[in-house]
């Protein structure tokens, strides 16, 4: 199966699907926080990073109808009251399938190269939450560096 069909099924497959946990989390709040921690991952998001991340929200989660305003601000208060990524991809390790866990992994790859090149802090933290979502080598899931330059590219358009 290649990456564009599992970042499809990984999109249908959260459309709608709440996860009852004890702060009412559900699976796109925590994508959204993981996303955001990558893109955080160096201490600095600048203008083509955080427009590569809205965008990428917005792609990936705004095409099922969710409010992504609100879901948005959950998933960023979520990140502030957070002190680390594991509650988070714990969340979606238990509701997702192997093939929508690499589909987000190769999401966060994109994300980290949103400024055309991945920080360590970056990579060390992808292949942490891969390895809490149970994806082995996410190193192959990364896009080559020229295919996150088109991306980026595809992103500002």
């Amino acid at each position: 199966m290649n990456t564009l069909s599992l970042v499809a099924g990984f999109v249908k497959s959260l459309a709608g699907r709440e996860i009852e946990d004890e702060d009412q989390t559900d699976c796109r709040v925590a994508a959204i926080a993981l996303m955001y921690y990558v893109v955080r991952a160096d201490g600095a998001v600048d203008h083509a990073e955080r427009k590569v991340f809205e965008q990428t929200v917005q792609r990936y989660f705004d095409g099922e109808g969710a409010d992504i305003k609100d879901l948005s601000a959950r998933a960023m208060k979520a990140y502030s009251e957070s002190t680390d990524v594991y509650q988070f991809a714990q969340v979606l390790q238990r509701h997702l399938t192997k093939n929508e866990c690499e589909a987000f992994i190769s999401i966060l790859w994109q994300l980290g190269y949103a400024d055309g090149k991945i920080d360590e802090l970056e990579e060390n933290l992808v292949e942490r939450i891969a390895e809490i979502l149970n994806v082995a080598n996410p190193s192959s899931l990364k896009l080559p560096e020229h295919n996150a330059l088109l991306f980026q590219r595809r992103m500002n358009h």
